[in-house]
């Protein structure tokens, strides 16, 4: 299996620190609706190749796996809480899913456009 260096650029216009521009960096590719989809990647080690631009929104894919529910309960835990979603408005929406697929759903709509 290879490793590669893989860049994301954002410009963060108002941060006060090196670190709050990173958080604010980090909490922006973490968003489900983020834009965060264009990659600059090279093979670790091998400064003179030029890298290889890669635009997820322009491949067919799975979901990803921090968008199903079996994902988010691997990374949140059975009890855990996705920050953007709330179990109070998962309780409030009278849904029969449970609170990872309800997720789940939430963050297919928001990458949808529909949320």
């Amino acid at each position: 299996m290879a490793e590669f260096l893989v860049q994301w650029t954002i410009d963060i216009e108002a941060a006060e620190t090196p670190e709050d521009a990173a958080r604010q960096a980090w909490a922006h590719m973490r968003r489900p609706d983020s834009t965060a989809n264009f990659f600059m990647v090279w093979p670790k080690g091998r400064d003179e190749e030029e890298g290889t631009s890669v635009d997820l929104s322009e491949l067919e894919q799975e979901p990803h796996p921090l968008h199903t529910a079996e994902g988010l309960r691997g990374l949140y835990g059975n009890w855990g809480e996705h920050p953007a979603y709330p179990s109070w408005e998962w309780r409030a929406d009278e849904t029969r899913l449970s609170y990872w697929d309800w997720v789940a759903s939430k963050l297919e709509q928001a990458q949808d456009g529909e949320g």
